[in-house]
C-alpha cells in the first residue's frame, strides 16, 4: 500500500540543508543524496511497518550510501517524516518532534 507522505518543516529543512551541503562539496552528490532519500521514502510508503521502531511510535529508515536516517511515524495511514538526521547527530534533535 502506498501511504501519503508529509514532511514536518524541520525535516524538510534538514533534507534541503543536507542536499545543499553534498552538492557544494561534490558536484552531483546532492542529486544522488536526494535520489537515495526518494528511494527510501518509496520503500517506507510501501512497507512502513518493516522499519524498526526507535522511539515510541517513531521508526527509522537508513538512507543507502549516506550516513543519514529518515525518522517517521505512521499516523492515520499517513507517513509523517519528522527528521532526516546524520548518524552522528544528537538523537534528541528529532525525538521530541510530532
Amino acid at each position: 500500500m502506498n501511504h501519503p507522505v508529509i514532511f514536518r518543516p524541520a525535516a524538510e529543512r534538514e533534507l534541503l540543508e543536507a542536499e545543499r551541503w553534498f552538492e557544494e562539496h561534490q558536484p552531483e552528490l546532492g542529486r544522488r543524496f536526494r535520489g537515495s532519500v526518494d528511494a527510501t521514502i518509496d520503500r517506507v510508503r510501501e512497507f512502513p511497518l518493516a522499519f524498526p521502531t526507535v522511539h515510541g511510535p517513531k521508526r527509522r529508515a537508513l538512507i543507502p550510501r549516506f550516513p543519514y536516517a529518515l525518522y517517521f511515524a505512521l499516523t492515520n495511514d499517513t507517513i509523517v517524516v519528522v527528521g532526516i538526521v546524520h548518524g552522528h547527530r544528537d538523537p534528541e534533535v528529532w525525538r521530541s518532534r510530532r
